[in-house]
């Protein structure tokens, strides 16, 4: 979700798909982020995120 909270991310794509924009971005220790906003986002555009710990998946790096 686009708001002022405490995650910054750098958007890497957004599209849009009905009412939002589906988007992917970095976070600034390169973590990658998959965020909707209800308002067009463009590649290179900072934004800062807030999430609800309840709606919030965590996937681990795969081991080698």
């Amino acid at each position: 979700m686009i708001a002022d909270g405490p995650i910054t991310a750098t958007v890497e794509s957004a599209q849009y798909h009905g009412d939002n924009f589906y988007c992917s971005g970095r976070a600034g220790d390169g973590t990658e982020l998959y965020f909707r906003s209800e308002k067009k986002l463009q590649k290179g555009e900072t934004v800062r995120l807030a999430a609800d710990p309840g709606r919030v998946l965590v996937y681990s790096q795969a081991a080698p």
